[in-house]
């Protein structure tokens, strides 16, 4: 991903400070892709396991997957672009991938479209308009990246033919304190509707989040203490936990406070 710096964002960058922005922990890059593109912790993790819960149900009673194993997401944190999907119907969001032949213009120019998330070797990342300006949002960075809009199509062009996967994002997105900016309106001028669904939206998520990390604290200071008497006791050889997981601080920020 290092070319993109190099080739597709701006060396001078607008102002960040509007943007909303989640760093990755563990391999939950979808659930911080959805927030980030809906500009709020609008999803808790919990939120999606549910959701690919219930998939993984309806695939294996239709004989679509394995009884043992689900598909649609995992212990790590990882999610499928079916449990994506379903997260963002429930908010009348539609997500259509960019090489099908309804996507045609939006393939030939992304500048149509309004946002869309993205996968590139099993992580996911979304790119979106804030007025007339384009970014990548990507949780394994630090911040936000600016995309020049002249290279747009190049940039989309280019991870496709790195193997990405595209799905263009349909549906009115909600208003947010980045979109306000960049059209040259007040970040802070917000309706009492809004600014209470945003409350709530990050009371729920951030209260589910706490919780998730808490119970695998838990779950990694068990395995340590079973791990040490195991040694104390001379049994066998220690087995130390590997998780699967994207490289992260384990830190979950936000570029704003809702």
């Amino acid at each position: 991903m290092a070319l993109i710096s190099q080739l597709f964002a701006l060396d001078s960058p607008v102002t960040m400070e509007h943007i909303y922005f989640e760093h990755l922990l563990l391999r939950n890059c979808g659930l911080h892709t959805l927030n980030m593109l809906l500009q709020g912790p609008y999803f808790a993790y919990e939120d999606l396991t549910s959701i690919g819960q219930q998939l993984d149900v309806a695939e294996k009673a239709a004989g679509l997957a394995s009884d043992e194993i689900g598909e649609n997401f995992d212990d790590t944190g990882y999610f499928s672009i079916q449990v994506l999907s379903e997260a963002l119907r429930r908010k009348d969001h539609a997500s259509l991938p960019l090489t099908h032949p309804d996507a045609y213009l939006h393939r030939r120019d992304p500048s149509l479209g309004q946002a869309y998330i993205c996968n590139l070797n099993d992580h996911w990342f979304a790119v979106r308009r804030f007025g007339n300006e384009w970014f990548e949002l990507d949780s394994q960075k630090k911040t936000p990246e600016q995309l020049k809009r002249t290279h747009l199509d190049a940039y989309f062009a280019w991870m496709m033919k790195k193997g990405a996967s595209i799905y263009m994002i349909d549906g009115d997105l909600p208003d947010c304190r980045a979109q306000r900016f960049f059209t040259g309106r007040d970040p802070d001028d917000v309706s009492m509707e809004y600014a209470s669904q945003e409350s709530a939206a990050s009371k729920g998520a951030l209260g589910k989040t706490i919780e998730f990390i808490s119970s695998q604290e838990s779950l990694l200071l068990t395995e340590s203490m079973n791990t040490d008497s195991d040694w104390d006791s001379g049994v066998g050889e220690s087995k130390s936990p590997t998780p699967e997981s994207d490289k992260t601080d384990g830190s979950q920020t936000t570029e704003e406070s809702l």
